[in-house]
């Protein structure tokens, strides 16, 4: 039996992260989940590097790079799982960038 995927998706970033598919809001696996997502969304397509998904994310001087990669794999299964194939977290370099579907409006 073929796996249903969502195609309505819409992640609001003014104000509260926020993502919806179908119109109902999704729960987010966690903090530094929900602010990996946020830090990549800034600038969607784009490589951010580590060291800043770290700043943004966990604050100046806080975080790991194993916490960053743990939180990357979370939100990458999350991102499968939820969204479907349309949004994919890549690791590039020394940063990630994310992949979003073109918006049809």
């Amino acid at each position: 039996m073929g796996e249903c995927l969502p195609t309505d998706v819409d992640i609001l970033i003014l104000g509260d992260l926020v993502v919806r598919v179908g119109g109902r809001q999704l729960e987010l696996p966690g903090p530094s989940v929900r602010a990996l997502l946020s830090a990549v969304l800034l600038t969607p397509g784009d490589v951010v590097g580590e060291q800043r998904l770290l700043e943004l994310a966990w604050g100046p001087g806080k975080g790991s790079r194993r916490a960053l990669q743990c939180a990357a794999n979370r939100l990458r299964d999350w991102l499968r799982q939820m969204t479907g194939p349309g949004f994919t977290l890549g690791h590039t370099g020394s940063g990630y960038r994310l992949t979003v579907p073109d918006g049809g409006d």
